[in-house]
């Protein structure tokens, strides 16, 4: 049982090391992008994203990104389905 779970957790962990591989250096936003962020009542709050653009606005401090907030406390996955053209693709990010 012990060497099964090892084994396991040998195949999941070589797995993420080969996606993280694929992934290789990923492209920054550009200069003038819009950037929305859809969620429920964590997005809403607006924690997690401002650490992004902060990230974004200290090593890229020439760049204007725009960061959107389509946060709704309580929403659902079915509720941003149901939102997706005018809270997200109508704002153009």
């Amino acid at each position: 049982m012990m060497l099964k779970r090892l084994l396991l957790l040998l195949i999941i962990g070589v797995l993420f090391a080969l996606s993280v591989a694929r992934a290789g250096n990923p492209v920054p936003f550009a200069d003038g992008e819009r950037v929305l962020f859809l969620g429920d009542s964590i997005t809403r709050g607006g924690g997690w994203h401002s650490q992004i653009s902060l990230f974004y606005e200290t090593r890229f401090p020439e760049r204007r990104i725009m960061w959107l907030n389509a946060g709704i406390s309580g929403d659902t996955a079915a509720g941003a389905v149901q939102r997706l053209q005018w809270d997200v693709l109508d704002r153009n990010p």
